[in-house]
């Protein structure tokens, strides 16, 4: 007996799936030898410093990081944050200001305006 569930289908989506996540950690961390060099390494990134180990994230941190991709004129049309799940909730749980009802990261997943 046949079923309804299409296994070229699930293979098909599965290899998608690897080689989408392959080409994000390209291009997030590559090294530039047989793969992109990622925004990690790559030296003519902006950043901003933070402790050593990273910190919380904070309004003024994300205001920073802003101003540093404006001061590259960079397209802020196509402007995004790049976080990791902790970062995610971190943001989400943290105040806009004291005293303020917003948190840095809105229910919609917007950060800032992005």
């Amino acid at each position: 007996m046949q079923t309804n569930f299409d296994l070229e289908m699930y293979t098909v989506d599965e290899i998608n799936k690897a080689l989408a996540n392959a080409v994000d950690a390209g291009a997030v961390n590559g090294s530039g030898t047989g793969q992109p060099l990622g925004v990690l390494n790559n030296p003519d990134v902006n950043q901003v410093t933070t402790a050593t180990d990273g910190s919380a994230p904070s309004w003024d941190m994300l205001v920073d990081l802003e101003t540093s991709v404006f001061t590259s004129n960079a397209d802020a049309s196509a402007m995004k944050y790049l976080v990791n799940p902790k970062t995610r909730g971190k943001l989400k749980k943290t105040k806009h200001t004291a005293g303020d009802l917003n948190y840095i990261m809105g229910t919609d997943g917007m950060v800032n305006g992005y």
